[in-house]
């Protein structure tokens, strides 16, 4: 467990596993421990959390020796590493069983793992793997990175082996296993990267920069002395780190030369309204400098931000604080106290809500509920007011997590009863302090405290005691802290009111009558909960069921908060916005057409998902009812032109005359649709299952969700599903052969899953089976129709002999959602003449007088009664991004099902957090490996697309080494000129590109891109059958991350030129493919790094090349410091890309 900071050995420092972490966390960590910095005094819950520790350790041992016949005990004392690194090699060569705390020294390093074990090889060789113990309930990225670099150093004791996995045994002997394969190469890059630093020149003149490392870090007031006497932009207050660089780079250094520059001078890399902020902040804090009074600057007044949201004064409002533990002090954290304050009759009051248990912490949060909710009822002009958003995210996540009380909280986020006055504050003004929290901004509105408690930290270490002790009095400290936070809380309410601008009105919330839900649906949950609860099913079945069946009321509730939440951002943050499209601006006037006006808006570069035939929102919308803003006619994503049309005249509903759409536009989605239907299926479903006369009729769902073997007539369980290679013979006759089960098709790039779906589906309609086809979208869907239509006019002259079936699809809310096929159609032409779509009744008529054979559309439709097991078999494409409880709604309408897709291409798209494991989709749930096990489906093995110099990364790395390729793909070549000194006939390049602050749009790549067009079209490509031909501009696929750089790329490249995001190209294929990363660095990230870094992105962005696959991509991205250990994987995967590095290139 415990890891050796510096370490003397013959006068050598040896470099330890910790100091490379705490490298990795700040670079300045390593320069504070050369030189000696003390640290702070560890806490009380870190000294209890290192008891626990040498405990857990210690019960381990006794654990894990009663299987092991020899075990070694290393004495490793301080000073004594030589012998205890000599004992541990002994000890190996002599094959131990185990070996405790035992010492490695590998060139300048040294690692202490708590045990290695002896196990085997495939092939029959013995080697050691690590395992050590740690306390927490889950693993964290630091213990991935000891067991790594324990596992680096075994190799100097085992002949350069290392072993398949390392092992980290958490609370309660919950041992989980990381393969070496997917976090080595972050570790050694890592490990190399300290080492240059500590070799470097540069290493003396760095200087300490604020990051999200400083409120953890040991030298936390070393830092900020440092960079008091330096007078640095360090200290202005929310500055951020990348901010702090640009400056530097500038020569802004000090935060008198920030407060004194030109406001009209631009940085590049900041934006204007942020640089101007940044130079007012440091005025203020220069000021409070040199004259020690206090000041603060208001901004000009926005709709529905700073003051704007500050309601008036109720007649007894609350204020809200929560206490809560880390994970390191309760397992998976607790929030453990809950504060209010507020003032009835004139007498103050507090009121207090503990929880010392995860079974108290549910009392607590429904006490909670239960005691606002009587509040409001008494005094329905109140509000809730709290400092920054952990209160209402808390509460929010304490419903979610104990499924309870979830509707209280909606509608009080309906009816706005939560007033976060940070955002009062951030939006409204800016202050002479060092930073925006509530104890620095105190001295702001005169608050003063009196308390033992003064941090928040600080309160953490009293609970953690409280733990240990159980002593009252520590209790008693802590609420004396939160009622100060509370006290200070209404105070700057106070103060906040005092200071608001005459012309400012009150807050008042908008809310549509019938939006407060009237079904409870809340109280049907629990009652199903108690029925599940109940019955005589599994106990892992109830789990399930009981995570599952509002699945879709937890989707649809970010939903609803993002909807609310967009109308108090700005016209910035709404760019930002992925959802959303900002900053329009009208071109000319609106143009008449039918009843509505067409309206023509210019917009800037950003990501966006609106898209043609969409209905929007004005974002920023004031009045519910006149939120609406029209229908998305068309979007130019190159030009950045986009139009909506609106309709004129009287609002039906309303009786309102309907408003023109203003010059300045932002607009987002419409309200999202209430889940009702989806949710009464899954609980219907549900019902049968567990009732006393239940019976078989929803068995294949039930197989999935318990993850049994499939049913498969003639093959036992636990036998290999297929027998050879011949797919298209043997899925057929597989599927046929379902007995009220499923099967999971695991398709790889190129290896033709959408083919074998379709004549699987043809070889079922001529058997007289009836079918249904799903996905997450009518994209998917089409794609699948018209393999299918395809698929059917292939068949020969005597195959098509008696055979011939009809199909209806499901129409959507979109234009290329409609498919009108030979066989399979959404319109039709009624006897009157005219064009209708298929609408329930079409579905209904057409299952009962049995007019057609094939019905297709998203789980919401085969979800509906009239489907219910009235088909043979359901195929679900994409399976890997659809839900669980989707796969159980549409599941409902087959006898059987089949879920198609791959894991390792685009994922599950998810707006909420999920219990258990209804946060995966079905095939994630269903496959937890790379591929799926030979006895559970069927892993298509063979890509017709991948030549093998790209297929051997990709096999290897995201299909566990089972992806094979076709013969023919290693007869497709490029052929260049006689002189190319950089490209071979076929292969994956990465090329390391220099650029800086780089982050949605790159011009280095962009011109690196039309350098490589200018070589590539001067080329041939010799396909499978040896036909030669000129490469073309539709030879190439240029794919990036981001709309903006795909926007800028299609300025810059030849028309006609292939180039769009990872999502447009999935199951695209071209001869070569160009992956344009664009970003600089992680500091300079727009999005999440899940999206950003994203394995199955990469797989997809690789693997769509037949050819030649190039990733043009700056390497400073592989230096991220992972926050999770899931993030390991993702960078572990982008750093393997290095072993495809081309140097010293010239295109």
């Amino acid at each position: 467990m415990m890891n050796l900071k510096k370490k003397s050995t013959n006068k050598k420092i040896l470099l330890s596993p910790t100091q490379l972490i705490g490298f990795l966390n700040c670079n300045y960590h390593r320069i504070n421990y050369e030189n000696g910095v003390k640290k702070k005094l560890p806490t009380f819950s870190v000294k209890t959390l290192f008891e626990r520790g040498l405990k857990h350790e210690r019960d381990y041992l006794k654990e894990i020796k009663k299987n092991k016949k020899k075990v070694v005990i290393i004495d490793s004392k301080p000073g004594k590493e030589e012998q205890a690194a000599k004992q541990t090699e002994n000890a190996i060569k002599a094959g131990a069983d185990l070996i405790y705390q035992g010492c490695l020294i590998k060139d300048n390093w040294i690692g202490k793992p708590d045990f290695l074990v002896k196990e085997k090889n495939k092939d029959g060789r013995y080697h050691y793997e690590v395992t050590d113990t740690k306390t927490s309930s889950r693993v964290k990225v630091g213990h991935i990175m000891q067991t790594s670099a324990y596992a680096d150093f075994l190799t100097k004791y085992q002949d350069g082996i290392i072993g398949d996995k390392t092992n980290i045994v958490l609370k309660n002997f919950k041992k989980e296993s990381f393969s070496t394969n997917e976090t080595m190469s972050y570790f050694l890059l890592n490990k190399e990267n300290y080492e240059n630093f500590l070799k470097s020149k540069q290493k003396d003149k760095i200087k300490p920069i604020k990051c999200s490392y400083c409120v953890y870090c040991d030298y936390q007031e070393k830092c900020h002395d440092q960079w008091e006497k330096n007078e640095s932009i360090n200290l202005v207050a929310s500055i951020k780190k990348s901010e702090i660089q640009l400056l530097e780079d500038n020569k802004i250094t000090k935060i008198h030369q920030l407060s004194n520059l030109d406001k009209k001078k631009e940085i590049k890399g900041i934006g204007k309204h942020r640089l101007f902020k940044l130079i007012k902040q440091a005025e203020l804090q220069v000021y409070k400098k040199k004259t020690g009074k206090n000041k603060i600057e208001l901004f000009p007044v926005e709709p529905l931000r700073g003051f704007n949201r500050l309601p008036k004064k109720g007649n007894c409002d609350l204020y809200f604080d929560i206490e809560g533990a880390p994970d390191f002090v309760y397992e998976n954290g607790l929030q453990y106290l809950f504060g209010l304050h507020y003032v009835e009759n004139n007498e103050p009051q507090s009121k207090f809500f503990w929880a010392h248990g995860r079974d108290e912490e549910k009392k607590l949060i429904e006490d909670f509920l239960d005691f606002i909710s009587n509040h409001f009822k008494k005094y329905p002009d109140s509000y809730i007011f709290h400092y920054d958003n952990y209160e209402e995210r808390a509460v929010k996540d304490l419903t979610s997590l104990h499924k309870t009380k979830i509707k209280v909280v909606d509608d009080l986020l309906r009816l706005e009863k939560f007033v976060d006055l940070f955002k009062c504050v951030k939006e409204s003004m800016q202050m002479s302090v060092e930073s925006y929290s509530l104890k620095d901004i105190e001295e702001i509105y005169n608050f003063k405290r009196s308390g033992d408690v003064k941090t928040a930290s600080e309160s953490v270490d009293y609970y953690a005691e409280y733990i240990q002790t159980k002593d009252k009095k520590i209790l008693d400290k802590i609420k004396k802290y939160n009622e100060e936070d509370l006290q200070s809380t209404m105070q700057l309410r106070n103060w906040l009111h005092k200071e608001r601008p005459d012309n400012v009105g009150w807050f008042i919330p908008e809310k549509e009558e019938k939006e407060i839900e009237e079904k409870d649906w809340e109280k049907t949950g629990r009652e199903l909960d108690e029925q599940i609860n109940n019955s005589k099913i599994d106990k892992e079945l109830k789990l399930l069921f009981q995570d599952i069946h509002q699945y879709h009321r937890r989707e649809n509730r970010p939903e609803w908060w993002s909807f609310r939440g967009r109308r108090f951002k700005n016209t910035e943050e709404l760019i930002e916005d992925p959802d959303c499209i900002g900053g329009l601006t009208m071109v000319g006037n609106p143009q008449p057409i039918k009843q509505s006006l067409l309206y023509k808006y210019k917009f800037p570069d950003q990501e966006y998902k609106i898209k043609k035939d969409q209905d929007v929102t004005n974002a920023q919308w004031i009045e519910f009812k006149k939120a609406y803003a029209g229908i998305i006619e068309s979007v130019d994503a190159y030009k950045k032109i986009l139009t909506i049309s609106k309709g004129t005249g009287i609002n039906k509903k309303t009786g309102e005359v309907k408003e023109n759409l203003p010059s300045s536009l932002n607009i987002g989605p419409k309200k999202p649709l209430p889940p009702d239907k989806i949710e009464t299926s899954i609980q219907n479903l549900i019902k049968e299952v567990i009732s006393e006369n239940k019976t078989n009729k929803y068995q294949a769902i039930l197989d999935i969700l318990t993850k049994k073997y499939p049913n498969i007539k003639s093959i036992k369980k636990g036998e290999p599903i297929i027998k050879s290679d011949e797919f298209e013979k043997e899925i057929p006759i597989i599927i046929e052969n379902l007995d009220r089960s499923y099967m999971v098709l695991q398709g790889a790039p190129g290896t033709g899953k959408t083919w074998q779906i379709a004549n699987a589906i043809i070889y079922l309609l001529k058997k007289g089976k009836r079918i249904a086809v799903s996905a997450n979208s009518h994209k998917v869907i089409i794609n699948i129709l018209k393999a299918i239509e395809d698929a059917a006019d292939d068949l020969s002259k005597a195959e098509k002999e008696g055979f011939n079936f009809k199909g209806l699809k499901q129409k959507g809310s979109l234009e290329d959602h409609i498919f009108n096929g030979k066989y399979i159609t959404t319109q039709y032409i009624d006897h009157k003449g005219k064009t209708k779509y298929n609408g329930e009744k079409d579905f209904i008529k057409a299952l009962k007088d049995k007019t057609h054979d094939l019905f297709a559309g998203t789980s919401r439709h085969l979800t509906k009664d009239f489907f219910d097991q009235k088909l043979d078999f359901l195929f679900i494409d994409e399976a890997s991004q659809v839900s669980l409880a989707d796969v159980v709604a549409a599941g409902k309408c087959a006898k059987n099902i089949i879920l198609v897709g791959d894991q390792q291409q685009l994922g599950m798209p998810t707006k909420a957090v999920h219990p258990g494991e209804t946060n995966k989709s079905a095939l994630d749930f269903l496959i937890e490996t790379d591929t799926i096990s030979p006895d559970r489906g069927i892993f298509i093995n063979t890509t017709r697309r991948l030549h093998p110099n790209i297929n051997n990364f990709i096999s290897n790395n995201f299909y566990d080494g089972r992806l094979k390729h076709h013969p023919d793909t290693e007869k497709r070549k490029i052929i260049f000129s006689k002189n190319e000194k950089i490209f071979n006939e076929s292969g994956l390049y990465y090329f390391p590109m220099k650029h800086q602050n780089r982050s949605q749009l790159c011009e280095e790549e962009g011109s690196e891109i039309l350098k490589l067009y200018d070589k590539f079209l001067s080329a041939k490509f010799v396909n499978e059958h040896g036909k030669k031909s000129d490469l073309n501009v539709d030879s190439i696929l240029v794919i990036s991350p981001y709309n903006v750089q795909v926007n800028y790329l299609k300025s810059i490249l030849p028309k006609n030129s292939n180039i769009g995001t990872v999502d447009a190209f999935q199951g695209q294929q071209r001869p070569i493919s160009i992956f344009s990363m664009a970003t600089s660095e992680p500091e300079n990230l727009s999005r999440n790094l899940e999206f950003f870094y994203s394995r199955n992105r990469l797989n997809v962005g690789i693997s769509r090349a037949q050819c030649i696959s190039i990733v043009l991509m700056n390497p400073k991205l592989f230096y991220f410091q992972c926050k999770k250990t899931s993030q390991i994987k993702l960078i572990n995967t982008l750093i393997k890309l290095d072993t495809f590095k081309i140097n010293n290139y010239t295109i």
